[in-house]
This record gives C-alpha cells, sequence and structure tokens, in this order.
C-alpha cells in the first residue's frame, strides 16, 4: 500500500512541476463507502494528455522527461490485480488529474481479531537504521518505535560511522546499496571501529551473490528486501532477546 501511494503522490509532483508554486496542490482522501475502500491522489496540474488516456496503465508509456521509464502506473496497475483491487486515472473539469485506488473491505472478524491481539511487550534495544532511501528508514523508525525500541537513522555510510562511534547501538540496520559507500563496506569499518552489536544487512539484491562476498563475513543476518514489520521484529527480538 505504501508504494502504490508513493508512486500516485511521485506522479501528482511531477505534474506540478511548470505549475505556479501558489497554485500546487496534492490531496490524498480514503474512505470507507459499503463493500469498498477507496483512497484518490488529486492534483492541480495540466491533467492528462488526451492521447494517454486509454494507454495510462500500459509499461513504458510516459509523457515525462527522459529518464522515466513510464512503468510507475503499469506497477500499481499490476500489483493490485493481484489483491483484487483496481486502479483508474481521469482528468478533473476543475482542473487537474485524480486517480483513485478501490480495495475489498475487509470482514468484520478480521478487523476484530487485529485489535484483540496481544500488545507486543515492551523493547529497550538502540537500533541504527542506515538507508539513504527516507522511506525506508521513517517506516523502520515508525514501526519500531511503538514496540519500545530506541531508533536513530542515518542516510550515509560515513554518518553513520561517526555516530556509531559516539554512541553505543544493540543492533545496526545497513542496506547494501548505498552511493558513496556500500553497505558491505561500512559492516567492516564499523567492526574495524570496534562495534561489537548486531550487524543486518537489507539487501534487495540476491542472496547467494551478498552472501558469498568476504565482506559479508562481519555481518550476522540478512534482511531481505522487501520486508513487512512482522519480518523486522522478529528478526530484532532474535538478535536482542
Amino acid at each position: 500500500m505504501h508504494q502504490i501511494v508513493l508512486n500516485l503522490v511521485v506522479n501528482a509532483q511531477d505534474a506540478l512541476v511548470k505549475v505556479a508554486d501558489a497554485d500546487r496542490r496534492i490531496d490524498v482522501t480514503a474512505w470507507a463507502a459499503g463493500d469498498t475502500v477507496r483512497l484518490t491522489v488529486r492534483d492541480t496540474g495540466p491533467g492528462i494528455a488526451a492521447d494517454m488516456l486509454p494507454r495510462l496503465f500500459q509499461p513504458f508509456v510516459t509523457d515525462k522527461s527522459e529518464g522515466h521509464l513510464g512503468l510507475g502506473l503499469s506497477a500499481v496497475h499490476a500489483s493490485l490485480s493481484h489483491f483484487g483491487g483496481t486502479l483508474t486515472g481521469e482528468n478533473v473539469a476543475s482542473g487537474g488529474a485524480a486517480f483513485e485506488v478501490v480495495f475489498a473491505r475487509a470482514a468484520a472478524a478480521h478487523a476484530v481479531a487485529a485489535v484483540a491481539s496481544p500488545a507486543p511487550s515492551s523493547r529497550r534495544a538502540r537500533v541504527l537504521a542506515i538507508d539513504d532511501d527516507p522511506d525506508i528508514t521513517e517506516i523502520i523508525r515508525e514501526f519500531l518505535e511503538p514496540l519500545g525500541y530506541e531508533v536513530h537513522t542515518s542516510a550515509r555510510g560515513d554518518d553513520a560511522l561517526a555516530l556509531a562511534r559516539a554512541q553505543s547501538f544493540d543492533v545496526i540496520l545497513c542496506d547494501v546499496g548505498m552511493p558513496q559507500r556500500n553497505g558491505l563496506d561500512v559492516c567492516n569499518m564499523l567492526r574495524a571501529s570496534g562495534y561489537r552489536g548486531k550487524l543486518v544487512l537489507m539487501t534487495g539484491w540476491d542472496n547467494y551473490v551478498v552472501n558469498n562476498d568476504r565482506r559479508a563475513a562481519q555481518v550476522d543476518q540478512m534482511l531481505k528486501k522487501p520486508f513487512v514489520g512482522q519480518e523486522l521484529r522478529q528478526l530484532l527480538d532474535s538478535l536482542v532477546s
């Protein structure tokens, strides 16, 4: 869901590039309607070109500048189909474009079960999350802090190294593919600087490739991207228990 909304908001933001600052607006609205839940992302941009409307969700179709592959909307459309959801896009009479996502509403029994599930026990471990994607570190923070973890974040390997030298952390989560300094190098430098806590490598790369890199010997665990909150919680619980 996060990826779907992010794609739609980024598209809306791109549509506003040539719009005067005072007129730029993106509205994200979600509401329940009978047996469905609807989410709309609407912008005040120039709208969708007429020749683009029939091809909105085809891959490699885009009216953006060079460097955009035209895969965002097609990826959203395809992923929604796996969950029985739909995506539509249209121009708004008052100006701009609107994209609407529709899901089937969860059964009441599932909602009750979710509310009734026992609260997790409180944790007190200190965690440092290193990733050049701020969305990733913010999701980690928002998920772990309510569980009792103290979470610090860094977007650059060098900044994280300085932070780890100045403070103590029980667990450090580090992305592999980062600019300037690779996550495997960061983990090795952390060990060389005296860090003795747990190191977790977050990667969307092939596990075989990462595991067979000699630098991975310094890492305690790997967390495959994309991961869900339950996977992250279980991993950290096992490392700090």
